[in-house]
Parts: C-alpha cells; structure tokens; sequence
C-alpha cells in the first residue's frame, strides 16, 4: 500500500494535475482579490454618489433661496460657482473609476452590467443637473453685473447731485449775504 501511495504520488498524471490544481488556486484567489477590490470601488463610489445627492440638494436650495432672494453677492455667487466645479469634477472622476471597473472586469454579469449602467445613467443625470444650476448661476451672475452698473450710475448721480446742492447752497449763501449787506452811502 505504502508502495502504491508514493506510486501515484510520483506519476506524471498526478503531477499534472498538481499543477494545475496550483493554477486553479492562484486564478481563483485572483478572481477573488478582483472581486473584492471591484466591490470596495464600486461601495466607494456608491458613498460618493450619495455625498454628490446631498451637495447637489444644498445647492438647489441655494439656488431657489436665491431665486427669491437676488441679493446674493458676488462673493456667494463665486463659492456656489466653485462647489459646482469641485461636484462636476468628482463626477469626472467617478466615471474614469467606473470605466476602470468596466476595463478590469472581463467576464461582468448581468448584474454588474445592471449596476454599472445605473451608476452612468445617475452620473449623467447629475450632469444635467449641475448643467441647469450652472446655467442659473450664469444668469444670476449677469443680473449681478446689470444691477452692480446700476448701483455704480446711481452713485455717480447721487455725487453729481450732491455736488450741485453744494454749488447751489453755496450760491443761496452768497446771496443772502448780499441781501443782508448793509450799504452806507456818504452824503457830500
């Protein structure tokens, strides 16, 4: 028995299969690595996704509250301007993760696919959205520039004004002087 044990053990068949065994392990703890690397990006940026809904609804609420409030300042309207680009640009980024995913994952599933499709589909949304309030902020911006001309003419006409009312204070000064100016005529 002892003899037919080391028999097998030393045979080109079992050796083969010893190999191959070794090579279905490694491919196996690969697949599983991958596996897990895809799932720790994909739980990454479902978290990211979550954090862009909510500075995407901080920024619709600023916009509405601007909206009925269009005395925000350029100084507001320049943050709200650089939050649009930082979201836009972790968009960006999430897409080049999710086509990295794509690129790794040789064999997807109709669930990955499922998956990842829902991510693009909420990624491009989020574009659009973005798009809109960037549009807004464009407009609101003009309005700013219009009503900021506007302030910087009512202050040149509120200067010229004053400026008048003194020339005209000063010329009712001199005339009162004038009138209340006694005159002594010398009789010869």
């Amino acid at each position: 028995m002892f003899f037919l044990g080391s028999c097998v053990e030393s045979s080109q068949k079992y050796k083969s299969l010893q190999v191959r065994l070794d090579s279905l392990s490694t491919v196996h703890i690969m697949q599983n690595s991958e596996m897990e690397s895809m799932l720790a990006d994909l739980n990454d940026i479902s978290a990211g996704m979550q954090s862009l809904r909510d500075a995407e609804r901080l920024l619709t609420l600023e916009t509405i509250n601007e909206n009925k409030d269009n005395s925000k300042s350029k100084q507001q309207l320049n943050q709200l301007k650089k939050d649009v680009q930082a979201i836009t640009e972790a968009i960006a980024s999430y897409k080049e993760q999710i086509s990295k995913l794509e690129g790794k994952n040789k064999s997807q599933s109709a669930e990955f696919k499922r998956l990842i499709a829902g991510l693009n589909a909420e990624l491009d949304q989020r574009t659009q959205k973005l798009n809109e309030i960037t549009k807004q902020l464009a407009e609101k911006n003009q309005q700013l520039a219009v009503k900021t001309e506007e302030v910087a003419n009512l202050t040149e006409n509120v200067e010229a004004l004053d400026k008048a009312n003194k020339s005209q204070q000063m010329t009712i000064n001199e005339q009162d002087m004038a009138i209340h100016q006694g005159h002594y005529y010398r009789i010869r």
